[in-house]
């Protein structure tokens, strides 16, 4: 279940209950959270699990603010490649 509350705690929407293995961004997807945020003129700061969630459009304000992900790194040549790595091959038994 997902919970809203202002800031001081105080319960303003409880989603429905969903299966366990229903992710969060999933549920919130399905209850329409945003519409609901929106509604009521207030917005969400959540986790990096809801990324992607308040995605509306260029000139819209953002319904829930979420941190950024960080961009996958490719290893560099040199790493990969370095000779001082152990490799398992019949040759370096010896």
């Amino acid at each position: 279940m997902i919970t809203l509350t202002d800031d001081t705690g105080r319960l303003i929407w409880v989603s429905t209950a969903r299966p366990g293995r229903t992710s969060e961004i999933t549920a919130c997807r399905h209850d329409k959270l945003t519409a609901h945020l929106r509604a009521v003129g207030l917005g969400a700061i959540a986790d990096l699990g809801f990324v992607g969630l308040g995605d509306s459009g260029p000139d819209a304000d953002p319904a829930v603010i979420t941190g950024y992900k960080a961009a996958p790194t490719a290893r560099s040549p040199a790493v990969r490649n370095c000779p001082t790595r152990r490799r398992s091959s019949t040759a370096s038994r010896t």
